[in-house]
């Protein structure tokens, strides 16, 4: 008697007997130890940029419920004593300028796991059944890499002249080159991953 066939083996065979379909995102190779620490460090940053939206958001909640408490607190129905408490709260101003500053933080902080995961858009309709698909992806390591390296000199460019200028935030007077130089720490780290990830492919 023929043996039952179980699992995905039949669907394959309806197929005409064809097996998995090409991988989708990044295809790797052997990881060494070095890559391994450099994808460690991308998470950790990654945790890190994590940890700071979440606080960014809070902080927008806070100001943009003490907005709408002092706007009640004007209503014209409003009981004169529930409403004079109300009317101490407001938007925290110059909000704005510290998500800018945060925001610009963490996309660097993100931009190393992205690469490691594979997150960024990427088109597959003529790569994904094209042979040798592994160059193509260290083709594209390559030009991350020399992209953040682009990034983290001109940011460090940036960080000397706003520290040289003294120049700082409108509202709060936050010292520009504060986040220029959280960017440029970002940035770099994100470029020794980059190369360290290109490295290890090559090898």
């Amino acid at each position: 008697m023929a043996e039952r066939q179980t699992g995905a083996a039949p669907v394959a065979a309806a197929a005409g007997g064809a097996g998995p379909g090409p991988e989708r995102g990044p295809v790797r190779g052997p990881v060494s130890g070095p890559v391994r620490l450099a994808e460690a460090l991308a998470r950790a940053m990654a945790l890190a940029g994590g940890g700071l939206l979440v606080a960014l958001g809070l902080f927008i909640c806070v100001s943009v419920t003490g907005r709408a408490l002092g706007n009640l607190g004007g209503a014209g129905w409003m009981p004169e004593e529930l409403g004079a408490w109300l009317g101490r709260f407001g938007q925290i101003r110059g909000d704005y300028e510290l998500v800018e500053m945060g925001a610009a933080i963490c996309v660097f902080a993100f931009l190393p796991f992205a690469d490691v995961a594979g997150a960024h858009a990427r088109v597959e309709v003529f790569t994904e059944r094209m042979r040798g698909r592994l160059w193509l992806e260290r083709g594209w390591a390559l030009l991350m890499a020399l992209a953040l390296t682009l990034i983290a000199w001109r940011l460090g460019v940036g960080t000397l002249d706003k520290l040289g200028n003294g120049q700082t935030s409108f509202i709060f007077a936050v010292p520009l080159w504060i986040p220029y130089a959280a960017s440029f720490v970002l940035a770099v780290l994100g470029a020794l991953i980059s190369w360290v990830r290109l490295a290890g492919r090559a090898t």
